[in-house]
């Protein structure tokens, strides 16, 4: 029997009510920066969905016009880096990424920046302590594959549109970077093959033609101006 997980997520919100407050507040400051770093390469993965389904909501519409209002950033980049991370024994991942155009907010052309995604991989001991020592079915030293928000685990040289905001004095990782505003739902990936963009819709994912779509937001920019 799967073991069902329910979580919510708001806008701008992204840590707030989701693993009992910790990611924000911590235990304190020696916390802060407090992580470990895990390699993949040559790892068991085991996908959490063949005994969890994580079912997921969000308190706010998560529709591509609403998402530009509410980040802060709005680019389509490149990913050039990706680094998977546990945090109080909750998967996140790191993306390094250069920005190939900017809609909104002051990140330039071709500037790098590090932005952070719930999702990616826990080991066995971090799972069973997220899941209250729930039975793994899984060898000591493999990996589960955790997915949050519709969040496909992202790969270097993907591209795509990222609804961001940025870090402050409270950051968990590092200042002066930056977090998806609805976790995986603000990333809006680029499909090489069909030159389309994977939109998150509430129905689920729909296609749009990566032109179209940059139509779209520019449009949407002239609104908010």
């Amino acid at each position: 029997m799967k073991k069902i997980v329910m979580l919510a997520v708001g806008m701008g919100m992204i840590f707030a009510g989701i693993f009992g407050g910790s990611l924000l507040t911590g235990e304190g400051e020696e916390n802060k920066f407090s992580y470990t770093k895990i390699s993949i390469e040559n790892k068991k993965i085991v996908d959490s969905s063949n005994f969890m389904e994580i079912q997921g909501s969000v308190a706010h519409d998560i529709a591509a016009d609403n998402q530009f209002e509410k980040s802060e950033e709005v680019i389509y980049g490149r990913i050039t880096k990706v680094d998977y991370l546990i945090y109080h024994n909750t998967p996140w991942t790191k993306l390094e990424i250069g920005c190939k155009e900017s809609f909104k907010g002051d990140i330039e052309r071709d500037q790098r920046i590090s932005a952070y995604v719930l999702g990616g991989y826990l080991d066995k001991k971090s799972y069973e302590k997220k899941f209250d020592d729930a039975d793994v079915p899984m060898d000591d030293d493999a990996l589960v594959e955790m997915k949050y928000f519709q969040n496909e685990l992202s790969k270097v040289g993907d591209e795509g549109v990222f609804y961001l905001v940025s870090d402050d004095e409270d950051a968990i990782f590092e200042k002066d970077a930056y977090f998806f505003l609805c976790s995986g739902y603000s990333k809006m990936m680029y499909d090489k093959k069909s030159g389309d963009i994977k939109e998150t819709a509430y129905e689920g994912i729909k296609k749009v033609p990566k032109n179209d779509f940059f139509s779209k937001i520019k449009a949407k920019k002239k609104q908010v101006r």
